[in-house]
């Protein structure tokens, strides 16, 4: 049997997010709802320099005849920052049956169901989104964001005042753009916020907020990386996509914070909607590490649609 090579461009051809969107929100319920065992792992290996490659899997999820083992490579200093590959294996013989750009996939699936995570904890009337970050992972985030709820205006932060430029031209047709000069500013007058940097120092705290207001935190995803104070996250909802692993590497634990101070899992909010928000005038927070059934879902949806496409099956055989 062959293995397909499925490229970055191939990955953002082949996605219909409208139906990944779906696929995600359920392969949440079920990780919550313990049907897959949490038997992913990730092992972080240090290359110096700042640069660290991280090893994701086994993926799997209820339902999907294969499994997923990603190695990802970040480099801060690089463009593009992330780079790697996924292997999708037939779950039943161990088959490779596809290698995957992980890059495409990682920066999808993460700020998809990052979107999905905001706009279930987000007030109904919230309007105005801050953008912390001006990078790939925050414009997915919004662009989906945008094809989940009605969104008035964005306020845009990036240390380098050119990345908040490149952002707003992007969305300047879909919304209406106001780039900032400091985090206060950012949020100041929206219901919304969506972080992912790089910082190992919170730069978001419990004053820049008015309530109510979500915030979506993407940076904290390993030891020593965190976005939020000690006491913004204390006096707000919080929530994550996998509460063992927030307190070793994600928001939480990187605060040395304890469990208690997690409300809920994603999914389990998702399952059960009175784990959700009650109360239009609280914060909530949504942080996760990435988990590797996300990969799983992400691949799979893609192999298969790539085996329903001819050219695809004649030049990416190998």
């Amino acid at each position: 049997m062959h293995t397909l090579v499925i490229t970055k461009h191939d990955v953002t051809k082949l996605i219909d997010i409208e139906a990944l969107k779906t696929e995600l929100t359920e392969g949440f319920k079920k990780y919550s709802g313990g049907a897959d065992g949490r038997i992913g792992q990730r092992i972080i290996l240090d290359l110096g320099s700042g640069n660290k490659t991280t090893v994701l899997g086994p993926g799997v999820s209820e339902g999907i005849p294969a499994y997923t083992v990603k190695t990802n490579s970040k480099f801060p200093g690089a463009q593009p920052a992330i780079k790697g590959v996924i292997a999708l294996f037939d779950i039943n013989d161990g088959q490779l049956l596809a290698l995957l750009d992980s890059s495409s996939v990682t920066a999808i699936r993460t700020g998809l169901c990052a979107a999905l995570a905001t706009d279930f904890l987000s007030p109904e009337n919230a309007k105005n989104v801050g953008i912390i970050g001006a990078g790939k992972q925050n414009e997915l985030q919004l662009a989906y964001l945008l094809g989940l709820r009605d969104l008035t205006k964005t306020f845009i932060y990036d240390v380098k005042r050119s990345n908040a430029e490149k952002f707003a031209d992007q969305f300047r047709n879909k919304i209406e753009c106001e780039i900032v000069g400091s985090v206060a500013e950012c949020v100041a007058n929206t219901g919304i916020v969506l972080t992912a940097t790089w910082t190992r120092t919170p730069i978001l705290n419990k004053s820049h907020i008015a309530s109510p207001c979500h915030i979506t935190s993407l940076g904290a995803d390993e030891k020593g990386k965190v976005e939020l104070s000690e006491d913004l996250v204390r006096n707000s909802k919080f929530y994550c996509d996998d509460i063992d692993l927030n307190m070793t590497m994600g928001t939480p634990g990187n605060l040395n914070l304890t469990q208690d101070v997690i409300h809920a899992e994603l999914g389990a909010a998702l399952v059960n909607p009175e784990l959700g928000r009650k109360d239009d005038g609280e914060n909530t927070i949504y942080s996760n590490v990435g988990l590797p059934f996300q990969d799983l879902i992400t691949a799979w949806h893609v192999y298969k649609k790539a085996l329903d496409d001819k050219n695809i099956l004649r030049t990416r055989m190998i």
